[in-house]
C-alpha cells in the first residue's frame, strides 16, 4: 500500500473541515490576510505532529478484532495510511479521518476520464466496546474491497454505530454496499427525522436498526453522549453534533467546508436565517469546548489551493466570518458574484478577509432581508442597510429598545421616533430602533418578558444596548427586566411606577417623574448625590464615572424625556460582554446577549466604555483617493482635536488598524482611543487597510500581507499622504497600535517599517507566524536593528480563541514576538523558561506587575517588562478572562506607553520623553584586592527630588573589557552590579543635604569579584585600566525614569575621582643619569615647620607605567593596585609628628627586569637601581622638611625585591625596610652584604604568607630571615597561614564561594597577597607583638658622635661596581620564577601574576 507524508495528515491542531460539494471560484479574488488560527494538540501541546510510539497505541481496544500489521505499523509510524483509493489519519486521541484524497489523485485533481476528484470525509470514533461512524461518504464503486478492509481495521469485533449527518449521497454512498459491513455488528443508525425519508433508499441494508434524530435530542454510543442541532439550511435535517468528551462538533455540510451551498428551499425559502440562527448555535456549542476540533463534510476543500480564501486550520473565526457575510446582506458589506458550478447557478457571496463564503440564490437573499427585519413583538426601524463611509459609527452604535405607554400602531411609532430623533440617529448610525409591542395589544405585563428576549434575540449582539420605557412601558421594565441590566449601557424610565425588581447589575440610569423609583438603581451603582440643579440631581460612584444615576422630579413627556435621558445618561457609554468567567474561550460578537440559560446570562459581566456619542470636539474627515494607480480607490478616516487645529508640529498621531473584516471605525468607537484622543490632543487616523465594500463599492486595500513587507500602499501611500495634509502633526511622534489583525498589522510594520513610528501598541495579539511570515519578519529584525529601535506593547486575553492556549507557550505569538523585538531592540533573547512567569509567556521579564480590578475594570491584568540598556521597552500584558476584542482601559496604557518614546527625525534613534538623561563620572575607590568602582555620580539633565529617589528602583550594568581565559583573548563582558544606595550628592559623590538637585550618586557593592576597573594584560604582564568602561544606569524620580549610559575612558583622570589617591601628585617624573625616565606620585603633607620620615613604597610587577608608555598607565595604577592610598590614611599619618611624605616610584616594566624585559631575582641586579635611589635622593633634596636619617623603603613582590635589592645596595642609606612578600632569591645575597646592612643600621619587617604558590619563601624570606637574626640583624616577621579577608565584608559559603552573609570562614585571597595585612594595618610582630606601621614610625635621633650620612658619601657608596651586590650566575631561577608565574596565574583562571587578580 502506498503512503504519503504525514506532515499535512497527522493533524494536531484544530480541524475545521466546513464544506458541500465542490464550487467553482470566479476569478480575479484576492486573497486577504486573517487572523492566525490557533494551532493546539488534543493534548494541548504545540508539536507538529503526533507520535505513535507502539501499534497497539492505534489499534482498537482490547476486545476488538487484531489488526493487520501492515495498516496498523503506517498508521502508527505515519500517522496515516492508504489503502487503495482511501486514505485513513488520525485527528486526535480516539478519533479518525477517512477520505479519498489520496497521493495519486488529491482532491480538486482529475482523473483519467477528466472527472474532479471531490473526496468526502468519513470520521471514527473509537470508544471501549464501540465505534461511532460520522456519514458513509461517496459510493465505493470500485473501491469497495478498500472500504471493507478500513472498517474491519477500525471497528474489528466491536459494534458499530453509524451517524448521518444529512442526506446527500455523497455522505450515504457506502451505504448501498452491503460488503462494506459483512461482518460487521451494526448496532444503531442515527439520522434526522426532515432527512430519513431522503436517505432511506441509501440505508435500506440496515433496517431495522434506524433511530430517528429531532432537532436538540441526544443519544448514546457506549460511554459517550453525543446531543444533535438541526440546521435546516443545506438541507431540512442537516446535523450539527456535538461531542464534548472528545472535544468534537460534527457539521457534515451544514455549514460548509469554506463554502456551503444553500440552493435548496429550506426553512420555508429562507436558508440563510436557519443558516444564520445554526452559526449562533454553533458558536455556543464550541464554548463548552477546551481546543475544539470541527470535523466537516469535506475537509480537504478546507486546504484547496484553488480558493484563495480557503480556511486552512479553521477555528471558531470560520463562524464569525460567515456571519460577518450574512450581516453584510443587510449593512451592504456582503460582496456579490456570479457563480456557477456544472449546472448549478446563483450568486456567491463573500465579504473581504472573511473565509468562508455563502453559495446560494438571489431569492433566499431578497428572502432574508425582507423577514430580517420583521416581528410581531416590535414595530423595527432598521437602517442598517444605510451603512456607508458616512456613517457616523457601526460597531458601538447604539440599538435602542422603547417599551412606550401601551401599544403604539407602526405610524405611532414610527412618528415617535422620528419627534425623539431615534430615527434620525439609527440612519447617521446604521443601527435599529425596536419600539415594543405588547403581547395583548394593550399594556405591558410580566408576559411580554418573552417578547422582550425575542428583540434580543434580533439584535442577537451588540455593546450598546439603550432601554427605554414611558409610562407603562417604563414600570414593565422595572418591574420585569431587572435581571438583564448586566448588557444594558443605558436606561431611561419615564414617569415609572411599581416596585424595582433584583437589579442584577449596575446600570446608568435617568428617571424623571416618580424619582422614588431611581433608589434601588442609585443602590446599585453605588452612588452618591453630587449635584443639584433645580429638579435634576446627578448621582456617581466616586470610584467610577460609568455608574451615574440622574433624577428630574419633573414629569416629562415621551419625546422631552427621552431627549433629556439622552443627554444626560443614554449618550455616554457602552457596554460590552467580553468577560468570560471560569472555564471556556470566547467574544463578545460570538456570545449572544441571552442564550437562555438564565442563571449564566444574569451572571455575565459586562464592561463599560465611553461612548463616542458623547466626544463632540472630535472633527472628522474621510478620504478616499487612489494611492496606488489602479483607478481604485483607497479609503481612510481622520479624527482632529479641536483644541489642535491650529498647532503646528507638536501634535502626536495614532494609526489605528482595524480588526480582521472590521469597519476601519472600530478601533474608533470601541477601543477608548477616543477619549484619549480628545483629552489628550492626539489625532487619531483610521485606514481602510483590508479593502472593504461599501454601498457596492469595494475600497482598495492597503496592504495584502498585514505589511509583512515594507512596499504597501499602507506605507508609500495613506502614512505620507497624511503626514503631508496635517502640519500640525509632530513627526517624531507617530505611533500605530491595531486591533487582532490590525494588532498584526502594528507588530509586522514595527519590525519592518521601523523608521516610520515611534511606538506600538496591540490589542488581542501577537500572533504566532508562520515559517514564511517569521522569515519576513526576520529579514525586518536584520536590516533595522544596527538602525532603530522599536518600544511596543500587547494587551491579550487569556480567554482569547484566536491566540492560543496562553499556558502552552509554543501555541501562542507572545515568546515568538518577544525574542523578535529583544533582537531587535539589542536585548537579550528570552527563552520562555521563568516557571514564575509561565502565565506570561514564561519570559524572566526585568519587571512584572498587576492590576486589579476596581470599579471601573472587571478584569485583572498581570503585565512584563523587558528593558533595553536605552530604555526601550518591550510589554505584553494578560488580561484575565478576557476575549478578543478591545478592553477599553487599555488604550489609557497605551497612550502612557507610547507616549514616553519619541524617533528623533535626524538620526532614527529612539528616544524616551520620560526619561532624565546626562552624564557620569565614578568613584574609583582603593581596596584590598585592588581598585573598584563603588560610586557613580550621575550629573542630569535636570533636577530631582530627595525624597522620589529610591535604590530598589536603580539597576545598574557593568560593560568593560575583560579577558577570556581560556583563549587569552580579550573582549567586552557585561554584568550586573548591586546598588546599595542612591541620593543627591556633589560631584564627588558625597551626600549632601538637599530637597533637589541634578547630581545623584549611585552607590554600588564592591568586592574581588565586582568593580574592579583593571584588566591584567598577559603580553605585558600588567595591569591596566580597562580600555572600555561603560556603566547603563536606569533608575526612577518618581513617574520620570533615569537614564545615563556612557562609556568612559578612565585613562581621563576627568571621568572620575577618588579620595586618597587625591592627595598625591602624580604628575611627576625623574630622570636618572642614565636617561632612565621614572615617573612617581608624591604625598606631601602640611608643614609644620618639623623634620619629617620619608616612605617609599615599591609596586609590584603590574603597575609598571610600560616602556614608552605602552601599559598606558599611570600613577594612579600603582596607587589604586594596592591600596596604596593606606599610607595617606589618618591612621597612618597620625603616627607620625607632622605627618610623613610619601612616594610611588613606577618603573618602566617591572623592577626586576635585568635590562633585557625578563625577570632576574637578584642575581643581576635591576636596571633601575640606579634611577630609583637617585629620585630618592633628589626627593630629599628639594624637600628639605625631609630628614635624611628616616627614610624607610618598602614595597609588594616585585617592589619587595626592590626593596631587597636597594636596602643590600646602600646599606647605610635607610633607616627601616619592610619588604612584603618579596621575589629577591637568598642564594643571591652573600654574607658581605648582610655584615654591610647590619653595619648601616637598617631595620626590616618581613610579611608573607605560608601558602604562597607565586613567590616561594622558602627560597626568599625565610632563608635570609634566618641569616639576618643569626647576624643580628633587627629583624621583625609578620608570617600568615594564608591571605584572608580582615574586614568582616567577605565569606566563604559551603561551595567556597564568596558571599556576604557571615559563615564563619573568612574569604581567603592568593596566598601571594600578603600586602593585604600591611595594608589594613593587620601586622604584628610574630616575637614582640608591635604593630607593623606604629614600628615604621617610631624614631630615635643618631647619637652626635656617628658619623653623618653626606650625599657624597652616598653618591661614592652608589658609585661602586654594581656587580658586588649580586653574583654572576645563569639565569635559571629567573625563568623558573617567570614560567611558574604565568602558569600559576593560567591555572588560577584570573589570578594575576605576581601580585594580584582582577575579576573582570
Amino acid at each position: 500500500m502506498g503512503k504519503i507524508k504525514r506532515g499535512i495528515i497527522a493533524l494536531t491542531s484544530t480541524v475545521m473541515a466546513l464544506s458541500a460539494a465542490v464550487p467553482v471560484f470566479a476569478e480575479g479574488e484576492e486573497p486577504a490576510d486573517t487572523e492566525p488560527v490557533k494551532e493546539v494538540t488534543e493534548e494541548g501541546s504545540t508539536d507538529e505532529s503526533t507520535t505513535v510510539e507502539s501499534q497497539e497505541e492505534l489499534a482498537p481496544l482490547s476486545d476488538g478484532a487484531p489488526a493487520t500489521k501492515d495498516f496498523w505499523t503506517d498508521l502508527n509510524e505515519d500517522g496515516y495510511v492508504e489503502v487503495g483509493k482511501y486514505k485513513v489519519e488520525k485527528i486526535k486521541e480516539n478519533v479518525y479521518h477517512m477520505d479519498e484524497d489520496i497521493q495519486a489523485l488529491p482532491g480538486g485533481a482529475n482523473d483519467e476520464s477528466g472527472n474532479m476528484n471531490n473526496p468526502s470525509s468519513i470520521y471514527f470514533v473509537e470508544r471501549e466496546d464501540e465505534v461511532l461512524m460520522v456519514d458513509l461518504g461517496n459510493p465505493a464503486g470500485t473501491g469497495v474491497n478498500d472500504a471493507k478492509t478500513i472498517v474491519k481495521e477500525m471497528v474489528g469485533t466491536k459494534k458499530l454505530s453509524i451517524l448521518i449527518t444529512h442526506s446527500h449521497g455523497d455522505h450515504t454512498g457506502l451505504g448501498v454496499s452491503k460488503e462494506v459491513f459483512d461482518g460487521i455488528d451494526v448496532n444503531k443508525v442515527y439520522v434526522s427525522k426532515p432527512d430519513q425519508a431522503a436517505a432511506s433508499s441509501a440505508l435500506t441494508q440496515f433496517a431495522g436498526k434506524i433511530e430517528l434524530l429531532d432537532d436538540n435530542t441526544t443519544f448514546t454510543v457506549s460511554d459517550t453522549t453525543y446531543t444533535a442541532t438541526i440546521v435546516n439550511a443545506h438541507t431540512e435535517g442537516s446535523l450539527m453534533v456535538e461531542d464534548l468528551k472528545d472535544n468534537v462538533l460534527f457539521t457534515g455540510d451544514t455549514f460548509g467546508s469554506g463554502f456551503v451551498w444553500l440552493f435548496w428551499d429550506m426553512n420555508g425559502g429562507n436558508p440563510i436565517a436557519a443558516l444564520n440562527d445554526g452559526i449562533s448555535k454553533a458558536q455556543t456549542a464550541l464554548k463548552k469546548m477546551t481546543s475544539p476540533s470541527i470535523l466537516a463534510g469535506h475537509k480537504w476543500q478546507q486546504f484547496w489551493d484553488q480558493n484563495d480564501e480557503r480556511p486552512s486550520e479553521m477555528s471558531i473565526q470560520y463562524f464569525n466570518d460567515m456571519a460577518q457575510v450574512i450581516k453584510g446582506l443587510s449593512d451592504g458589506t456582503t460582496v456579490s458574484k456570479p457563480y456557477s458550478a456544472g449546472a448549478v447557478t446563483g450568486i456567491e457571496l463573500s465579504s473581504n478577509g472573511a473565509k468562508a463564503k455563502i453559495d446560494t440564490k438571489q431569492e433566499y437573499v431578497d428572502t432574508y432581508l425582507k423577514q430580517l427585519n420583521q416581528m410581531s413583538e416590535a414595530y423595527v426601524y432598521s437602517a442598517t442597510n444605510k451603512l456607508g463611509i458616512e456613517t457616523v459609527n457601526n460597531t458601538a452604535a447604539a440599538s435602542i429598545i422603547v417599551y412606550p405607554d401601551g401599544n403604539l400602531s407602526d405610524t405611532e411609532a414610527q412618528k415617535y421616533l422620528d419627534d425623539t430623533g431615534m430615527s434620525a440617529y439609527a440612519d447617521a448610525h446604521a443601527s435599529s430602533v425596536y419600539v415594543a409591542r405588547p403581547s395583548d395589544g394593550s399594556k405591558f405585563t410580566a408576559s411580554d418578558v418573552e417578547g422582550f428576549k425575542k428583540i434580543v434575540g434580533k439584535i442577537v449582539v451588540s455593546s450598546n444596548v439603550k432601554l427605554v420605557g414611558i409610562g407603562n412601558g417604563a414600570t414593565f421594565i422595572n418591574e420585569n427586566l431587572s435581571q438583564y441590566m448586566n448588557f444594558v449601557s443605558g436606561l431611561a424610565l419615564i414617569n415609572p411606577e411599581g416596585t424595582t425588581g433584583k437589579l442584577s447589575a449596575s446600570v446608568p440610569t435617568y428617571v424623571s417623574g416618580n424619582t422614588n423609583i431611581a433608589k434601588a438603581y442609585i443602590e446599585a451603582d453605588n452612588a452618591t448625590k453630587i449635584n443639584t440643579d433645580g429638579s435634576v440631581t446627578t448621582y456617581q460612584n466616586p470610584d467610577s464615572r460609568f455608574e451615574i444615576v440622574v433624577t428630574d422630579s419633573s414629569s416629562k413627556n415621551a419625546v422631552d424625556g427621552y431627549k433629556a435621558a439622552w443627554d444626560t445618561v443614554l449618550c455616554k457609554f457602552g457596554r460590552i460582554g467580553n468577560y468570560i468567567e471560569g472555564n471556556g474561550i470566547g467574544t463578545w460578537y460570538s456570545r449572544p446577549l441571552i442564550t437562555g440559560d438564565e442563571a449564566s446570562d444574569s451572571a455575565r459581566k459586562y464592561q463599560y466604555f465611553d461612548s463616542v456619542d458623547n466626544i463632540t470636539d472630535m472633527t472628522r474627515t474621510i478620504y478616499t483617493e487612489d494611492l496606488n494607480g489602479n483607478g481604485i480607490n483607497s479609503l481612510w478616516y481622520v479624527y482632529v482635536p479641536e483644541n489642535v487645529k491650529k498647532a503646528k508640529g507638536t501634535v502626536p498621531v495614532v494609526f489605528l488598524m482595524h480588526g480582521n473584516t472590521n469597519d476601519p471605525r472600530t478601533q474608533y468607537d470601541t477601543s477608548g482611543w477616543a477619549s484619549v484622543a480628545s483629552r489628550e490632543g492626539i489625532i487619531l487616523v483610521c485606514p481602510e487597510w483590508q479593502g472593504h465594500t461599501y454601498q457596492g463599492y469595494t475600497y482598495d486595500p492597503m496592504t495584502s500581507d498585514t505589511n509583512f513587507t515594507s512596499e504597501s500602499d499602507f506605507i508609500t501611500g495613506c502614512y505620507h499622504r497624511v503626514m503631508e495634509e496635517y502640519p500640525q502633526i509632530d513627526p517624531s511622534r507617530v505611533y500605530i497600535s491595531g486591533l487582532s489583525a490590525g494588532c498584526r498589522n502594528t507588530t509586522n510594520n514595527g519590525l519592518v517599517n521601523t523608521k516610520y513610528f515611534a511606538a506600538g501598541a496591540g490589542q488581542s495579539g501577537p500572533f504566532k507566524n508562520n515559517a514564511d511570515g517569521l522569515a519576513k519578519l526576520q529579514a525586518g529584525v536584520a536590516a533595522n536593528k544596527d538602525s532603530y529601535d522599536f518600544p511596543i506593547i500587547y494587551f491579550s486575553g487569556d480567554k482569547d480563541e484566536y491566540l492560543g492556549d496562553w499556558d502552552q507557550l509554543g501555541a501562542s505569538g507572545g515568546l515568538e514576538m518577544a525574542q523578535l523585538y529583544a533582537e531587535l531592540n539589542g536585548m537579550n533573547i528570552p527563552d520562555g523558561n521563568d516557571a514564575e512567569n509561565q502565565d506570561l509567556y514564561g519570559i524572566n521579564w526585568d519587571e512584572t506587575y498587576t492590576i486589579d480590578t476596581d470599579a471601573e475594570r472587571i478584569a485583572k491584568i498581570k503585565g512584563g517588562i523587558l528593558t533595553s540598556d536605552t530604555g526601550v521597552e518591550i510589554c505584553m500584558n494578560r488580561i484575565y478572562g478576557w476575549g478578543h476584542w478591545n478592553y477599553a482601559p487599555d488604550a489609557e496604557m497605551m497612550w502612557k506607553f507610547m507616549s514616553k518614546y519619541s524617533r528623533d527625525v535626524t538620526t532614527g534613534k529612539t528616544v524616551r520623553d520620560d526619561v532624565i538623561y546626562g552624564s557620569e563620572k565614578v568613584f574609583v575607590a582603593g581596596d584590598d584586592w585592588g581598585p573598584a568602582v563603588n560610586k557613580v555620580m550621575l550629573t542630569l539633565d535636570e533636577e530631582v527630588n530627595a525624597s522620589d529617589l529610591d535604590p530598589t528602583t536603580f539597576t545598574v550594568k557593568e560593560t568593560k573589557e575583560s579577558t577570556n581565559w581560556a583563549d587569552l583573548s580579550v573582549y567586552n563582558a557585561t554584568a550586573p552590579r548591586t546598588v546599595l544606595d542612591v541620593y543627591l550628592s556633589d560631584d564627588k559623590g558625597n551626600k549632601v543635604d538637599a530637597q533637589k538637585g541634578n547630581v545623584v550618586t549611585v552607590e554600588m557593592y564592591i568586592s574581588p569579584n565586582e568593580g574592579s576597573p583593571f584588566r591584567y594584560d598577559v603580553p605585558t604582564g600588567s595591569n591596566k585600566w580597562v580600555n572600555h568602561y561603560q556603566l547603563t544606569v536606569n533608575g526612577k524620580a518618581k513617574d520620570k525614569l533615569i537614564n545615563v549610559d556612557q562609556v568612559l575612558d578612565l585613562k581621563d583622570h576627568s571621568n572620575w575621582v577618588t579620595d586618597a589617591a587625591e592627595k598625591f601628585d602624580v604628575t611627576k617624573t625623574f630622570t636618572g643619569s642614565d636617561g632612565i625616565v621614572m615617573p612617581y606620585g608624591q604625598y606631601t603633607p602640611k608643614n609644620n615647620g618639623k623634620k619629617k620620615a620619608l616612605v617609599v613604597w615599591l609596586h609590584g610587577a603590574g603597575e609598571g607605567v610600560g616602556a614608552a608608555g605602552n601599559y598606558g598607565n599611570d600613577n594612579y595604577v600603582d596607587l589604586l593596585g594596592n591600596e596604596v592610598t593606606a599610607l595617606v590614611s589618618n591612621e597612618f599619618q597620625k603616627l607620625y609628628d607632622g605627618g610623613a611624605y610619601v612616594i610611588t616610584p613606577q618603573a618602566q616594566t617591572m623592577w626586576m627586569d635585568g635590562g633585557d624585559g625578563k625577570y632576574q631575582n637578584g642575581d643581576k641586579g635591576s636596571m633601575y637601581e640606579k634611577t630609583l635611589f637617585e629620585l630618592i635622593q633628589n626627593v630629599v633634596k628639594n624637600n628639605p622638611e625631609i630628614d635624611p636619617d628616616r627614610i624607610i623603603i618598602g614595597g609588594c613582590s616585585n617592589g619587595g625585591y626592590m626593596t631587597m635589592e636597594m636596602v643590600l645596595k646602600h646599606p647605610d642609606y635607610f633607616l627601616k625596610a619592610y619588604p612584603i612578600c618579596e621575589a629577591f632569591y637568598d642564594e643571591f645575597i652573600t654574607d658581605d652584604m648582610l655584615k654591610a646592612v647590619k653595619k648601616g643600621g637598617t631595620e626590616f619587617w618581613f610579611t608573607y604568607a605560608k601558602n604562597d604558590t607565586t613567590v616561594d619563601p622558602t627560597l626568599t624570606a625565610m632563608p635570609t630571615i634566618k641569616r639576618m637574626q643569626k647576624l643580628g640583624i633587627p629583624v621583625h616577621t609578620s608570617v600568615w597561614d594564608d591571605v584572608h579577608d580582615t574586614t568582616g565584608r567577605f565569606w566563604l559559603d559551603e561551595d567556597g564561594q564568596l558571599t556576604s552573609e557571615k559563615t564563619g570562614t573568612p574569604y581567603q585571597y592568593m596566598g601571594h597577597w600578603s600586602w593585604i595585612y600591611f595594608d589594613n594595618n593587620s601586622n604584628i610582630c610574630d616575637d614582640c607583638k608591635k604593630n607593623e606601621w606604629k614600628w615604621m614610625a617610631e624614631y630615635s635621633p643618631k647619637k652626635e658622635e656617628t658619623v653623618k650620612k653626606d650625599d657624597s658619601k652616598k653618591d661614592t657608596a652608589h658609585k661602586k661596581d654594581d656587580k658586588k651586590s649580586a653574583k654572576t650566575s645563569d639565569n635559571s631561577h629567573a625563568v623558573f620564577y617567570a614560567g611558574t608565574f604565568f602558569m600559576t596565574m593560567i591555572a588560577l583562571v584570573g589570578v594575576v601574576v605576581l601580585k594580584k587578580k582582577f575579576h573582570e
